[in-house]
C-alpha cells in the first residue's frame, strides 16, 4: 500500500466537534493546499496559538490516506528542525492535525522579500536540512517531498531556524521502494527512470534546494518554456537522468569551490554513491561559506526557476512553489464533483524514451500513479503494464439506465483516466428496478446529470463527468473507447461509422428483459499482448537433440504444458548455449514432455541443465465495422443445448429496433477495448435467460401483471408480473462470503449443512478472469461435495528445505521461516506455562515431534530470550549467518558441486540448483532489511521496544559476534521426502530427557510473556511482509533463482486471489438468475444452468446441473435422493446403482 494504514482510533470512536472546540478555537480556513486546509488554532488554557491541518474525508480516499500518513509519521519524530505534532482529532468527517505554527513564512518567499541572499544565507538553511534529513533517515524514514515550498522559517527573524513540513508523502524505506512520486524538477534519477530507490532520493533533492539558493536558479529547467507539460517534463527528465546541470556564469561565479564540490556530491546520478545526509554534514564547505553572495533578481527567478511548472495542470504532481499565481487561480476550479487540482501528489512518470505522456490512475484526473493499495487484487489479473496503458484511456458510456450504469461502476472501479457518462433523457419509474445510483426523488432529472457525483464517489482516482448533448464526430474524436447502450439501430450505424474510421473502439450493449446483446468493433487492426491471460509456463530441460528439428525433452516430475505455436525462450543451458536468451521460437509438441524446436544440428552439445520459458507472442486481430457485421455476423456460442438461439436473437434485436422505429415505442410486456490485455469478443454475442420463466407450459402473464405500478421494481415486473416480485419481499436469504483460506473446507461444510435442512444453495467463485455458478437445488441436483477439485500442488519438503529450483520455493520456505520463528515457538511456550497437560500432550505426539517442540520450547524460554533491542540485533544476525552461511557451507560439504550420484550423473542437475553461501555486508541493504526486520518481530514477540533507526543498527551489527563455523562430518541431509519421513519417525530420547530437566518451571515464569505474531500481509509497517521478502531473496541468491520484487512476493505469500470488477458483475448476474427460478420453484433440472467463464479468452460455458444420484435398497421399492432423511432397519442394505 503506498501510505501506512494507521488506525488512528481502535473501535472507531470519533471525536465530536465539541469536543475539538471545548480544547481549541478554530479559526477561519487561511489557504486550501492539496489534500487539506489550513488554518489557527488556539489553545484555550494557554492562547497558544498553532497550525491546524484539516482534512475532509469525502475529499476522497487518498484524502484520508494522506491524513493517516502523515499522523501516523509525526507521531513517530521529534527534532528541532522539524514542526512538530500537538494534537490529533479524527471526527466523522474530518482529521484535524494541529502543529507547532511556522510563522516566518517559506523560504522561497522569504528570499523573494528579502531581495539578496548570501552563500552564508544558504549554507545556514541547507545545514538545517540536512540535519532534519539525517535524523528522518536515522528512523529509516523517506520525506520524498523535499522541495522549497516544504521548507518554512520558525518566526520572522532574520536567523530564525528553519523547519520542515508535509509528510503526507514521507514512508519507510521497508526494502526499496518502486513508486514514482514528487515533484518533477526535484526527482531524483532513479526517479525518473522508475528504479528502486530509498533515502537518497532526498538527499538529491537538497542539492536541488541547495543550486537553486546558491544560484537562483534551478539546475534542470526548459529553455523552450514548452507549453505542453508532457513535452516539457519529459525534457527536465532526459536532463535529470543524464546528470546535465552546469554551473553557469555569472550566477555561479563567487560560490566556493567547496559548496561546488557539496552540490555535485549530492546530485550524483547515481544513488550507491550520492553523498548520505549524516555525511553531507561533515562536508569541509561548512567551513568556507563565504559572506560574498548574489542579488536576486525577481524577473529572471520568476521566469526561470520551474518556470514549466505552471505552465499546465496535466501533468498533475506534487506542486511547484513558484509559480503562484497561476496555482490558485487553477488549481482551486471544481467542475460539478470533481476537482482538478494542479496540486496532485503522486505521478506514474513519463518514460524518457517513449512518446506516449503517462497521463493516469489521478485522482479525479490529476494524481498520475498506480495505487498499489487499491488496485492490489486488479494488478494481479492485469498487470503494471495493462494498467498504464488502461489508465491513459478516455471513456465514453451512452445510456444510463441499468445496463449502462452497470458498465460504468465497472470500468470507474477499474481505474481509466476519465469516463463520461452521457444521457439526453429523464429517468422514469421503469429505470429503478436495475438503474440502482437513481432515487424516486429523481424521476424527471436528467439520468446521466444525477447519476454523475454518485458514480464518481466510487474511485476518487477517476474523473467522471456528465454530458447531455448530441454525439457529433468532432465530440467522439477526444475518446478511445465508446460504449453505446441505448441509442436506435440507425444512431449505432452513425457512430459506429465514426468509430471505425477514426481507430475508437466501439462497444454496443443492450439488454431486453432476459435477453441480451453484446457487440464489438476494435478497429481493423488491433494488438492484443496477452492472448490468454495465463502465467507463461516453464519447465526443466533434461535433454536436447541436434537434429533438423531439435527436440527438447523436460523432466519428468510434470508435463510441460505447451501447445503446438506457443514460442518459448531458454536460460541456463550448460552446452548448446547458442539457446541461452535467443529469440523465441516456435514449437511443436510431441508428448507431454516432449517437443521440437528450429534446426539444432550447427549447434555445441548440450552438457546438461536449462530452463525453458513461453513467451506471449502478440496477436494481431480485425474487426469488421458494425454495417458490414450486421450482415455477415460472427456470432459467439455460449450454450450448445441453444446452437440456433443467437442466429435467432440477432434477427430479433433488429426486428425490435425495427418496430420501435415505425410504433415510436418498444412492444409492451408479454403483448402477444483499452489495455491490449486478453482477447476481445468477436464480434457479437447473444445471450437469453428463458429458463427463468414459468415452467408450465401454456401459461402466459397478462398485460395487466405486467404494467407498470410506478413503482422502484416496475422493471422487473414488465419481465415477471407482480406476484413473483410479491413472492421475492418475502424470501429469507443467507449471503455467506468466505475469503480465499480454506475455502474448499468451508464450502463443503455449508453444503453439508444444506443437504442435511434441505436448502437450495448457489455456490460461485471468481479467480481473476474466471468466474464459476453451481446450482444446487434438494433432491434434483448433485450436491457440491459430490465432485471433487483436484488436489493443489504440494512443495516436496526437501525441496523446500534444501533444493529450492523456483521463487515459489523460497517464498514457501519463508512463510515456513515466519511461522517457525515468531509463532509457532511463542504458541508453544505459553502454552507450556499455562497448562499444565502440555508437556503430557507433547509427548504423545508422533515420531519426533516431541523434540522438535521441546527443543523450540527451551530456545524461546532460556537461550533465544532478549533482554534489549542489541539482544534482538544479535540474535537476528546470527540467525542470517546460520540461514544463508552455515547451512549452505554445510550443503556443499555434504554434496560437494562435483558430487556424482550412484549411476554416475551430477548430482547437482535437473531441479537441484547447486547453491553458493553469502557473506553478511552492511553495506547490502536486503541484508540489513533481513536484520531490521527479524529483530523487530523478535522484539515484539518478547515485549521488547523495537526501533526503525537503520544507523543505530548498523553501528550495533558491528559489535556482534558471529561463531566461525566448520562444515561437520557425519551430518545427515535428507534427499528425499521419505529419507526424511523414515528419520522422524525414531527421536533422540536422552536429549528429551535432558530437555525436561533443563525447561524452568512454569510457576518460575509466571509473569513471563510472549506474543505469538500471525502473519499480516497488508500492514507496510509491520515488518511482516519485509521479513519474507527479504528472507526469500536472500534464499534466492543462494541459489540464484531471480529474485521477486514486493508486489509479487504478496501475492504468492500472501495467497492472494486476484480480481477484477468485470468477472465479479457477471457472476452476480448469473446466480440472481439463478435465484429467480428458485423462488419460483422451478423442478426441472435442464430450467438450471452451471456457469463458467474466462474473460481473457472469451469463454463463456453453460449446462445443466448433474442430476442427483439414486440409491435404492435391497428390502424398498422405492428409490431415495442424498437430501433425503430415512429411518432404516438393521436388514436394510445399501446398494450404489
Amino acid at each position: 500500500m503506498p501510505f501506512g494504514c494507521l488506525a488512528l482510533r481502535e473501535g472507531r470512536n470519533y471525536n465530536s466537534l465539541s469536543e475539538i472546540a471545548d480544547k481549541y478555537e478554530i479559526g477561519q480556513v487561511l489557504r486550501a493546499k492539496e489534500f487539506c486546509e489550513l488554518c489557527l488554532a488556539k489553545d484555550r488554557q494557554t492562547n497558544k496559538v498553532f497550525g491546524c491541518k484539516k482534512f475532509i474525508k469525502k475529499d476522497g480516499r487518498k484524502v484520508r490516506k494522506a491524513a493517516k500518513n502523515e499522523i501516523m509519521i509525526l507521531k513517530m519524530i521529534n527534532h528541532p528542525n522539524i514542526l512538530q505534532l500537538i494534537d490529533t482529532f479524527e471526527t466523522k468527517k474530518e482529521y484535524f492535525i494541529i502543529q507547532e505554527l511556522a510563522s516566518g513564512g517559506d523560504v522561497f518567499d522569504w528570499i523573494l522579500d528579502q531581495g539578496n541572499y548570501t552563500e552564508r544565507d544558504a549554507s545556514r538553511v541547507i545545514k538545517q536540512v540536512l540535519e532534519a534529513v539525517a535524523y528522518l533517515h536515522s528512523l529509516n524514514i523517506v520525506h520524498r517531498n523535499l522541495k522549497l515550498e516544504n521548507l518554512m522559517y520558525y518566526n520572522h527573524n532574520n536567523h530564525s531556524k528553519v523547519v520542515l513540513r508535509d509528510f503526507y508523502l514521507s514512508c519507510f524505506e521497508n526494502g526499496s521502494i518502486t513508486e514514482p512520486c514528487g515533484t518533477p524538477e526535484y526527482l531524483a534519477p532513479e526517479v525518473v527512470a522508475r528504479h528502486r530507490y530509498g533515502r537518497p532520493v532526498d538527499c538529491w533533492a537538497v542539492g536541488v534546494i541547495m543550486y537553486i539558493l546558491l544560484s537562483g536558479n534551478p539546475p534542470y529547467y526548459d529553455e523552450t518554456e514548452e507549453e505542453n507539460t508532457d513535452l516539457h517534463n519529459r525534457f527536465i527528465f532526459c536532463k535529470i537522468v543524464a546528470g546535465e546541470f552546469e554551473f553557469d556564469s555569472p550566477y555561479w561565479d563567487d560560490i566556493s569551490p567547496a559548496a561546488k564540490a557539496l552540490v555535485c556530491r549530492l546530485m550524483e546520478v547515481d544513488q550507491m554513491l550520492r553523498i548520505s545526509a549524516q555525511d553531507a554534514l561533515c562536508h569541509e564547505c561548512w567551513r568556507h561559506s563565504q559572506a560574498l553572495g548574489w542579488r536576486i533578481r525577481k524577473e529572471a527567478v520568476i521566469l526561470r526557476i520551474f518556470s514549466s511548472a505552471s505552465i499546465n495542470n496535466t501533468m498533475q504532481m506534487s506542486s511547484s512553489p513558484l509559480s503562484k499565481k497561476r496555482r490558485v487561480s487553477e488549481s482551486e476550479t471544481k467542475t460539478g464533483s470533481n476537482c482538478s487540482s494542479s496540486s496532485s501528489v503522486r505521478t506514474e512518470l513519463p518514460c524518457t524514451t517513449s512518446s506516449t505522456p503517462a497521463n493516469g490512475m489521478a485522482k479525479n484526473g490529476s494524481e498520475t500513479e498506480i495505487d498499489e493499495g487499491l488496485y492490489s487484487r486488479q494488478l494481479y489479473v492485469l498487470g503494471h503494464e495493462a494498467m498504464k496503458r488502461m489508465q491513459n484511456s478516455n471513456v465514453l458510456i451512452s445510456g444510463m439506465r441499468g445496463l449502462g450504469v452497470e458498465i460504468a461502476k465497472n470500468v470507474i472501479l477499474a481505474g481509466v483516466k476519465t469516463v463520461t457518462v452521457h444521457d439526453s433523457a429523464a429517468a422514469e419509474w421503469r429505470d429503478l428496478s436495475s438503474q440502482f445510483y437513481l432515487r424516486e426523488e429523481d424521476l424527471g432529472k436528467n439520468r446521466a446529470e444525477t447519476t454523475q457525483p454518485r458514480l464518481a464517489e466510487l474511485n476518487s482516482y477517476v474523473s467522471v463527468s456528465a454530458y447531455t448533448g448530441a454525439l457529433t464526430e468532432e465530440y467522439l474524436q477526444q475518446f478511445q473507447v465508446v460504449v453505446l447502450t441505448n441509442p436506435s439501430l440507425e444512431e449505432q450505424l452513425k457512430i459506429a461509422e465514426v468509430c471505425h474510421s477514426k481507430g475508437i473502439k466501439l462497444v454496443i450493449a443492450d439488454t431486453r428483459g432476459l435477453f441480451g446483446q453484446l457487440f464489438c468493433d476494435f478497429g481493423e487492426e488491433m494488438i492484443v499482448l496477452d492472448p490468454n491471460g495465463e502465467q507463461p509456463l516453464s519447465a526443466m530441460i533434461s535433454m536436447i537433440t541436434k537434429d533438423g528439428a531439435g527436440v527438447i525433452t523436460c523432466l519428468d516430475e510434470a508435463r510441460h504444458g505447451f501447445e503446438s505455436g506457443d514460442y518459448v525462450t531458454f536460460t541456463e543451458i550448460q552446452g548448446m548455449t547458442e539457446l541461452n536468451n535467443c529469440e523465441p521460437v516456435e514449437i511443436k509438441v510431441l508428448g507431454p514432455y516432449t517437443f521440437s524446436i528450429c534446426d539444432t544440428s550447427s549447434f555445441s552439445d548440450y552438457v546438461r541443465g536449462g530452463i525453458v520459458s513461453q513467451v506471449k507472442m502478440p496477436k494481431k486481430i480485425s474487426f469488421k465495422s458494425l454495417s458490414a457485421s450486421l450482415a455477415e455476423p460472427e456470432l459467439v456460442l455460449t450454450d450448445f443445448a441453444k446452437f440456433e438461439r443467437p442466429g435467432q436473437l440477432h434477427l430479433g434485436f433488429q426486428a425490435l429496433h425495427q418496430y420501435q422505429k415505425q410504433h415510436g415505442r418498444v412492444p409492451k410486456p408479454w403483448s402477444q477495448a483499452c489495455t491490449g490485455k486478453f482477447m476481445p469478443i468477436m464480434q457479437w454475442l447473444y445471450f437469453d435467460a428463458l429458463e427463468c420463466l414459468s415452467e408450465e407450459e401454456g401459461v402466459m402473464l397478462s398485460e395487466e401483471e405486467c404494467a407498470p405500478r410506478n413503482c422502484r421494481y416496475d422493471g422487473q415486473i414488465a419481465v415477471f408480473g407482480s406476484k413473483l416480485q410479491e413472492k421475492l419481499s418475502k424470501q429469507r436469504y443467507f449471503l455467506v462470503i468466505y475469503c480465499h483460506s480454506c475455502l474448499t473446507i468451508k464450502w463443503m461444510y455449508m453444503d453439508r449443512r444444506c443437504v442435511y435442512y434441505r436448502k437450495p444453495l448457489l455456490e460461485s467463485g471468481t479467480l481473476g478472469t474466471k468466474g464459476n455458478v453451481q446450482v444446487v437445488i434438494p433432491f434434483l441436483t448433485e450436491s457440491y461435495s459430490s465432485s471433487q477439485d483436484p488436489p493443489e500442488k504440494s512443495i516436496p519438503i526437501c525441496t523446500l528445505k534444501n533444493f529450492p529450483n523456483a521463487i515459489e520455493h523460497t517464498l514457501q520456505w519463508a512463510r515456513d521461516e515466519f511461522e517457525g520463528l515468531f509463532k509457532q515457538p511463542a504458541e508453544n511456550a505459553m502454552q507450556y506455562l499455562t497448562d499444565p497437560k502440555f508437556l503430557e500432550r507433547t509427548l504423545k505426539l508422533p515420531g519426533a515431534q516431541p523434540l522438535e517442540v521441546l527443543e523450540a520450547v527451551y530456545k524461546s524460554l532460556v537461550t533465544d530470550c532478549p533482554r534489549s533491542w542489541e539482544d534482538c540485533v544479535a540474535w537476528a544476525r546470527n540467525h542470517w549467518q546460520c540461514q544463508y552461511n552455515n547451512n549452505i557451507r554445510q550443503l556443499l560439504h555434504n554434496f560437494p558441486p562435483e558430487q556424482l550420484t550412484s549411476s554416475g550423473a551430477p548430482f547437482w542437475s535437473g531441479p537441484k540448483r547447486c547453491p553458493h553461501h553469502l557473506e553478511f555486508s552492511t553495506s547490502n541493504d536486503l541484508h540489513v532489511d533481513y536484520i531490521m526486520a527479524s529483530a523487530n518481530l523478535l522484539a515484539k514477540t518478547y515485549g521488547v521496544p523495537g526501533s526503525r533507526d537503520r544507523a543505530a543498527l548498523v553501528k550495533i551489527l558491528d559489535t556482534v559476534h558471529v561463531p566461525q563455523f566448520t562444515p561437520r562430518s557425519g551430518v545427515t541431509i535428507h534427499v528425499s521426502d521419505q529419507e526424511l519421513q523414515n528419520a522422524n519417525s525414531s527421536t533422540d530420547d536422552g536429549r528429551l530427557e535432558e530437555l525436561k530437566s533443563l525447561l524452568p518451571k512454569s510457576d518460575c515464569l509466571s509473569k513471563f510473556k510472549l506474543t505469538a505474531i500471525d502473519f499480516e500481509k497488508d500492514d507496510d509497517t509491520n515488518f511482516h511482509m519485509d521479513f519474507i521478502v527479504a528472507a526469500s531473496n536472500l534464499r534466492a541468491e543462494n541459489y540464484d533463482i531471480p529474485p521477486a520484487d514486493r508486489h509479487k512476493s504478496k501475492l504468492i505469500a500472501g495467497k492472494i486471489i486476484p480480481a477484477i470488477a468485470t468477472t465479479t458483475a457477471a457472476v452476480v448476474g448469473l446466480v440472481c438468475l439463478e435465484l429467480f427460478k428458485i423462488v419460483q420453484g422451478h423442478q426441472k433440472v435442464e430450467s438450471f444452468k452451471n456457469g463458467f467463464m474466462n474473460l481473457a479468452l472469451p469463454f463463456f460455458a453453460f449446462s445443466e446441473p448433474i442430476a442427483a444420484p439414486k440409491h435404492k435398497l435391497l428390502q424398498r421399492p422405492n428409490s431415495w435422493y442424498t437430501h433425503r432423511n430415512l429411518p432404516l432397519a438393521f436388514s436394510d442394505l445399501f446398494v450404489v446403482s
